[in-house]
Order: structure tokens, then C-alpha cells, then sequence
């Protein structure tokens, strides 16, 4: 099968419906409800390292003479290489990053639709036996995608399950699902904020489509999380 086209590194994520949450999972990811999500544009992979690297350039010429200098975080998975997730910054740095590229980070409802793939139904968000976890054996992040986009999902999304937690803007509230709206939900962030996806430091069942995890938000300066961008659907398009 050919692969998914992604131009300019973004993902079409077309409207639909899915079963959010799951019955097979944990007390938190119930109950299951039946929610539309409108369509979007989701960044084909996380953010990276040379990314970040550019922008932290623009941000730095605008403040230059003033002996002040924005860098990547100090972490040994920073200093791997420009095709690595960019890891350990906070969430303002994550939406201001998002923000200055036209988007925001991605809601817990919008990774999971990507994450469920075309059929709206799959388990993991990346081929689970590619997958940047630690039953395959990883240690540490690897580049996204692989070396053939070996990781990427039916929307041509990668690492959607794997290598590093998937920062989202929703607080994370364990009761959430029993009241959230039907169409488009969100929890805005409060001091505790919702990841998705796992880490090349967990297991198969961290990396379930389904899976959500909360993180007080000082503690997101982490060797694995990172994020990645979302945009309105007709973002950036030729008109």
C-alpha cells in the first residue's frame, strides 16, 4: 500500500466519529463515549530537535545585544541529532512553539481520533511491533519516523504510540469522560495535564490508543515527553 502523503509535515485528519475510551483499559478511560471530532491537521510527527532549533534562532535575533539566549534543554536525548523529539520543555514553551507556527498543541480527543486511525477502531497508534517502547528494546528516543516511515498509522502519522509522550492542552480530570460534550471536547489545562501515546521507557499497553496518563505540569521537564502541532483543518492551504 502506498504510503499517506503528508505535505509540509501535516497530517489531514478528516471529521469523524469514535468510541472514546475503552472498556478493556483502566477505571480512567471510562466511560466510553461516542464523540464527533471535527476535522484537523495533526504535525506528522513530534517536534524536533532541529525544529526547535530554528525557531529558538528567530526568537534569539530579536533579543540579541541583550546578553540573553534561549537554548534547547540541557538532556543528552537533546544532543542526538536534529531528527530526534525535542524533550524536557514546559508547556508554555510547547504552545508557544505551536502558537508561533500558526497552531496549538493538540487536544486528548484529537490525538486519540488520529491515534484510532482511518477505521476509528485500531488499538495502538503506531505499528506496535515498530513501536519506540521498551518491550522492543529501546533505551532512549530514536528519530522520528524511522527510516521509512515504518511508524507511521493509516492517517500517515508517526509515533503516535511510542518514543515519547504526547504533550496534550487538556487538564486531566479522571471523571472527565462522564461529562464531556459529544462534539470537539476539551478540559482546559489546569496544573495537571493529560499525555498521551507513551514513552520509549513503557510498555505496549502505555502506547494504546486509549491510554492517558496525568503529570503535574512542572514535572514535564522530562527526558520523555515532547509534543507535537495541530492546526484548523484548512490551515495553511491554497486558496
Amino acid at each position: 500500500m502506498d504510503k499517506v502523503q503528508c505535505p509540509n509535515n501535516r497530517c489531514e485528519i478528516p471529521a469523524g466519529d469514535i468510541q472514546m475510551g475503552s472498556t478493556n483499559g483502566d477505571s480512567w478511560e471510562r466511560p466510553v463515549r461516542q464523540i464527533h471530532v471535527s476535522s484537523f491537521q495533526l504535525g506528522k510527527t513530534e517536534v524536533t530537535v532541529g525544529e526547535y532549533k530554528r525557531y529558538l534562532l528567530g526568537l534569539n535575533s530579536v533579543v540579541s545585544g541583550r546578553n540573553f539566549s534561549r537554548t534547547v534543554p540541557n538532556f543528552s536525548a537533546n544532543q542526538k541529532g536534529n531528527n530526534y523529539p525535542v524533550v524536557a520543555l514546559n508547556f508554555n514553551e510547547m504552545r508557544a512553539y505551536c502558537q508561533s507556527q500558526g497552531g496549538d498543541l493538540p487536544t486528548a480527543a484529537q490525538l486519540e481520533r488520529a491515534a484510532k486511525g482511518v477505521s476509528g477502531t485500531d488499538q495502538y497508534g503506531t505499528p506496535i511491533d515498530k513501536a519506540v517502547i521498551a518491550e522492543n528494546g529501546y533505551q532512549s528516543t530514536a528519530p522520528v519516523c524511522g527510516s521509512n516511515d515504518e511508524r507511521a498509522n493509516s492517517f500517515g502519522v508517526c509515533d503516535l504510540g511510542g518514543n515519547v509522550w504526547e504533550t496534550t492542552r487538556d487538564g486531566y480530570d479522571e471523571k472527565f469522560y462522564s461529562r464531556m460534550p459529544s462534539k470537539d471536547p476539551h478540559n482546559p489545562a489546569t496544573t495537571l495535564l493529560e499525555l498521551r501515546g507513551g514513552s520509549w521507557g513503557g510498555h505496549r499497553s502505555q502506547a494504546r490508543s486509549a491510554y492517558r496518563m496525568d503529570v503535574p505540569v512542572y514535572l514535564l521537564h522530562s527526558s520523555n515527553i515532547g509534543f507535537r502541532c495541530a492546526w484548523p483543518a484548512d490551515s495553511g492551504k491554497v486558496k
